[in-house]
This record gives C-alpha cells, sequence and structure tokens, in this order.
C-alpha cells in the first residue's frame, strides 16, 4: 500500500512479500518431468496408443506413426479398429468391450496371430500389450505395440530348415 502526504505525493510503502522460490522450482521439477515423460513416449521403439473406455484414440507416439502411416490429426478421436484389418474388427469390438469390464495388464490375443493394418491397407504382425491407466476423470488403457514382422520371417525360416533336415537321412 502506498502512504501519500497531505500533497498526494508518496512518502511510504507498506506491505508484504512472499518468497516463491519453492513454488518455482516445484513448477521447474514438474516441466522437466513432462518434458522427459514426452520425450521417453515419443522416443519409445514400440507404438504407444492410449485409448478410451470406449475405444476412441487419446494420443499415440511417433513410433504408431510411423507403424502404421498415419498422423495424430487422421486418427485422434477415432475408434483403436482404424489399427485392425477390416476382418477382425466387429472380433475386435467385442474384446475391448469385454476387457472393459476386467482391465488388467496383459498380452492382447495370447496364442493367437494378430495383425495391424496400416493407412495404405497393407497388414503387417504384431504384438500388443495392454495395461489399464486411470487418469484424473477415465479410464483408459494403453496398448504398446510392436511390429513382429522380423520373428515371423525368422520363425519361418527356421521351420523350413527342420523340415528339410528332418525329410534329409
Amino acid at each position: 500500500e502506498v502512504m501519500a502526504n497531505k500533497a498526494g505525493q508518496p512518502v511510504r510503502v507498506v506491505g508484504t512479500g512472499h518468497d516463491i522460490t519453492e513454488r518455482r522450482l516445484m513448477e521447474m521439477a514438474l516441466k522437466e518431468s513432462q518434458v522427459r515423460f514426452e520425450r521417453l513416449f515419443e522416443l519409445s521403439p514400440d507404438g504407444i496408443v492410449v485409448v478410451d473406455q470406449e475405444g476412441h484414440i487419446k494420443m499415440m507416439n511417433g513410433t504408431m506413426r510411423t507403424l502404421f502411416g498415419y498422423e495424430p490429426a487422421e486418427v485422434l478421436g477415432k475408434q483403436v479398429e482404424v489399427f485392425i484389418p477390416h476382418r477382425f474388427v466387429e472380433r475386435h469390438e467385442a474384446h475391448r468391450l469385454h476387457y472393459a469390464d476386467d482391465p488388467h495388464e496383459r498380452p492382447m490375443g495370447a496364442g493367437l496371430d494378430l495383425f495391424g493394418r496400416r493407412k495404405d491397407g497393407s497388414e503387417f504382425p504384431l504384438d500388443v500389450m495392454l495395461s489399464p491407466f486411470q487418469s484424473e476423470n477415465e479410464h483408459m488403457v494403453i496398448a504398446t505395440v510392436r511390429d513382429i514382422t522380423t520373428r515371423k520371417k525368422i520363425e519361418e525360416e527356421q521351420k523350413r530348415l527342420v523340415s528339410i533336415i528332418e525329410a534329409n537321412p
């Protein structure tokens, strides 16, 4: 508060000060943590897609863009089935609804061959790990996606070599 004399000239200032050093340090630490999370999320070698309980895509990382060929603006808010080959969409929707009833960390389609569908319509084999996540106000699912094309090719080559060896007396 500025106090003035009879002529209206300031003669004294009265006030309080607050040391906000701790708050500033906490804000800086939070910002650093957010930047670190964003970098880890973006640079993960696996694709990561976050969906809500209704299957709407909330976010995806750079590896998902590389694997599937979609920019985030093309798929954010859409159903996750955009990444699923058409012949599996109906079954996937049913599995997604069932998962929402009992969300827990697990591989998707255990024991099944899973495939993803790229923007250009091509398909590739993949593994998916599902993890439930509770945000401030909604249940979400984090799906970690890995392209296993190379692994599948190696497995096929191993099977071929075994069959040659077994056929050779």
